[in-house]
This record gives structure tokens, sequence and C-alpha cells, in this order.
């Protein structure tokens, strides 16, 4: 292709400082996974600088959801032993967690073409010609845990779409990503007849893992109100109001995966969840947690986050933890409505409430809100909407609640992850607001497109941890936590 008298190769390379270029790779070889561009070299650097491995070659495998999926194909050195579990864990401290390859290949050697080049599209015949292969019969018995066993085979196979998958197989290594995991679980519990705890799939990550937890787990058909991931990691937690009224704490499953175990997690769902009673207020919803944080942790500096309504409740617990004498670090608020934090529309709510329904407030909220991402959003971006309903009681009692909620000033750093709301209306209540743009709407930006609002959410947290000493700062590599405990607060004043 002939471009402004240049010949276009297609290929990427870099220039240096004495005007010389390295050519590096071909456009069509990178990775693209769910949106984000991956570079293969960067995964044949890393897998080289493992002893064991002499050559290595990355490359994409279509994927239905995410696009291409990465897998790699490995050339061990002479007399050196390794396996594709072993890489990928040793992966885990080289590479961000969406670049590590699901699936490697051990050979004996790779195909090349005249030139000495890695042909990987014979890689890519070669995987699939492999995993044709590794098919296994689906096994029965007529009782115990085997029956769970092939009933999961056949759930799986059919989801991923491969006859290949194997007891022993990695559900994500397969080709699962979050989304799928989410229908799997609902799948699941209409197999087994109850409810599947929203945490089961952490650490059961095969079908015979999956099966045995399931035998012992799902005696518990409530949902869990508070769900812990990564508490042994030596940073203070972010306590996430999850606000999804789907699927709970299992909506925060792709975060969780991205940010790793270096950070901690707690999880704490939406009122309602569980067959409890559903506060009236978003002020009460954030009273009524609050003492489940300060049960974990007595006095700050707290990270506190949250999506939807769980955004606006964890705004509000940092306003109320504020008022009685913590210190709060950060409120990362994901992709919540913005119309009350508008000083026109507080006005107008403040002015009408006393004297209209609450029916009528929602209708008001809801046809704004409406506007407003209408207003923002882009139909040239991809957006993901969750499947799955959400019960008609639960969304009427929490969009009356934000219908209502006329959140006051928070001197506290908030960053807004901006999905299809608009995050600026803010800045009216907010003197250190931070709005970050992010992918695939308000749905799919902590599920398919969750890379670029998590990798934004670690660097804020590395801030917060490595930032100067101060009152709950860090000293001697230790955060020092505020001693401050006040009186509880009471949401009515």
């Amino acid at each position: 292709m002939i471009l402004n008298d240049w010949f276009r190769t297609g290929d990427i390379g870099s220039v240096d400082g004495d005007s010389f270029l390295t050519p590096h790779r071909h456009m069509s070889e990178v990775i693209n996974r769910g949106g984000e561009k991956i570079a293969p070299a960067e995964i044949e650097s890393a897998l080289l600088s493992h002893p064991a491995v002499a050559e290595a070659a990355a490359f994409g495998i279509p994927r239905p959801r995410l696009g291409e999926d990465i897998a790699a194909a490995i050339i061990p050195r002479p007399h050196a032993q390794t396996t594709p579990a072993e890489l990928r864990q040793f992966l885990q401290c080289k590479l961000a967690s969406f670049k590590i390859p699901r699936h490697i290949l051990i050979l004996d050697q790779l195909p090349k073409g005249e030139t000495g080049k890695v042909q990987k599209r014979q890689l890519r015949e070669l995987f699939d010609e492999r995993s044709g292969q590794q098919s296994m019969p689906v096994r029965r018995a007529a009782n115990g845990r085997l029956d769970l066993e092939a009933e999961l085979l056949m759930l799986w196979r059919r989801l991923l779409k491969s006859d290949a998958v194997t007891l022993d197989d990695d559900f994500f290594a397969c080709g699962g990503d979050s989304l799928l995991a989410m229908e799997m679980l609902l799948q699941l519990e209409q197999l087994i007849g109850k409810a599947v705890p929203e945490t089961i799939l952490f650490g059961a990550e095969t079908i015979r893992q999956l099966a045995q937890k399931l035998d012992t787990e799902t005696d518990a058909t409530t949902p869990t109100t508070i769900a812990q991931f990564h508490t042994g990691a030596n940073r203070p937690p972010l306590y996430f109001f999850n606000g999804d009224l789907r699927y709970g704490h299992r909506g925060l499953r792709r975060m969780v995966e991205l940010l790793g175990p270096d950070y901690p997690i707690i999880s704490i769902n939406p009122h309602g969840l569980g067959g409890e009673a559903i506060p009236a207020s978003i002020e009460h919803m954030a009273a009524d947690r609050l003492p489940l944080i300060l049960e974990r942790r007595a006095s700050g500096p707290f990270l506190l986050g949250g999506k939807c309504n769980g955004a606006m409740v964890a705004f509000e617990a940092a306003r109320q933890l504020v008022a009685t004498g913590h210190t709060v670090h950060m409120v990362a608020m994901i992709d919540p409505p913005t119309v009350n934090a508008r000083p026109a529309t507080r006005a107008i709510v403040r002015l009408m409430k006393p004297i209209v329904s609450r029916h009528f407030l929602r209708r008001i909220f809801e046809r704004l809100a409406r506007q407003e991402r209408e207003a923002k959003y882009s139909t040239s971006e991809p957006v993901w909407t969750a499947k799955g309903k959400i019960l008609p009681a639960l969304w009427d009692a929490y969009s009356m609640a934000m219908a209502q909620y006329l959140p006051a000033s928070l001197e506290v750093p908030v960053t807004f992850y901006a999905a299809e709301h608009e995050g600026r209306n803010w800045r009216h209540l907010c003197s250190q607001l931070e709005v970050v743009q992010v992918p695939w709407g308000h749905d799919g930006c902590m599920t398919v497109g969750a890379e670029r609002l998590v990798g934004h959410l670690r660097q804020r947290i590395n801030a917060l941890v490595d930032r100067v000493p101060g009152e709950g700062g860090r000293r001697a590599g230790k955060i020092i936590c505020s001693s401050m405990v006040g009186p509880k607060f009471n949401p009515n004043g």
C-alpha cells in the first residue's frame, strides 16, 4: 500500500538517537485480547528469562468473546524440565495477569521459514490439532460426586465450545473468562437446584476442585454480606461496595484477578441480596454497613470504593467516617449516576422532596439519568451489557434511595471512573476529584474491559501506600494507622 509516497509494510519498529531504524514485529502479530493490545515480544522475553526455556513464541488464538486469547510455545533447554503450570506461575511476577498465556505448548522445535522466522500460523494449526486430540469421554456413575463431575464436564465443554476439556483443566486456561464464568454459575445453579456461593470459583478452577467445593459449600444458600480476597497481603484493604444487584460478589471476580494477590479487597454486598431489609436511604445503607468495616479495622486510613449504587454508598460511608474522626485516603467511584451531584438538580430535589412522593422523585431521577447516559454515550464505542435480571423489588428500593440522595461535600481524594455517566458533575462536591474515562460501558468496565480501570486503580493504591509519611501514612515500610475512633454516626443528624 502506497501512502504519501511511502510503501506501508505494516511493520512496527523504533528509531534510535542515531536515526537507525530497528524493526520489531508486524502489526498483524499484535494480540487483541478484549480490546487490550498485547505485544508477543514482551511475553516471549518473559518466557526466555526462565532457566528451562531455550526458545519461545507467543501468538493469538481466536476466541468468540475476547476476540483473541494468548497462547505460547516453548522449546526447553537440553536436560531441563518444566510444565505449563510452572511457567504460568513463573510469569505471574513478570507480566500483568491478562498477558499471561492461557495455553502453553512444549515442543521439540518451533516451525520456522527459510529466513529463520517462527511461523505462527503453523503454531496456531498445531494448537488446534493438539486441542482436538485431548478429548476424553464423559464418565458417569450411578451416584456420588462423579455424576456431578460428568455434568460439569458436559457444561464446560458446551460453554467453552471444546471437547478437549478434561476434569483437571483450568476453566480460564481453556479460554473461559469472567463473563463466561458468570453464565456457567447461573447454569450450575439450575443444574443442582440450589444457590451457589458467589466466591466458589476462587481456588476451584478445575472440575474436580469445583465438584469438591460444591459438596461442602452449597448448603449455604444465602449470599454472604462480606467476601474477603487476598487478605494476607501487607497493604490496607480496599473496602468495596460492589453494588451488583445481579451477581453480588461474583461481579468482582475480574477486578480481583487483575489486581493480583498483593492487593486485598473486602467486597460488601448490597442490602437485599440475602433477603435482609433494604434501608430507605443511601445514608442509612452506609451507616448500617460501617460496623462491618470497623469490626475488621478499628481505625484508618481507609480505602473505599464502589460501583453504581455502591459508589454512592461508599461516598456516604467515607463522609460518615470522616465525620466521626477517621482518616479516609481514597474513594473510588465506578460510574454511579451523577444527577444529584449537579447544583441545579440538587436544588430542585431539595425543594420537591418534602412535597412529592418518592415514586415521583424516582421517575424524574431515572429520566435524567437516562438523558445523561445518552448525552455521554458514543455509539462508536463498544459496550457490553450484563445478562441476568434484577429483581424488581431490589431495583425499586435502590432507585428510590438514589433519587433522594443529596450527597454533602467531601474533602477526600475521589477518583471517578466514568463509563456512561459524566463524572465532572461531582467537582461541586469533591475538591480533590479525578475523572478517568473507562471503556465498554457501565456493565463492561469491570468485566470485559476491566484492564484499564484496574491498572489505574492499582497505580492510585500504590501512590497512597508509598506516599510521604503523615497521619495514617507509611513509616519504615509499613502502614501506620490513625488511632482516632469516633462515636457511631447518626444518619438522622
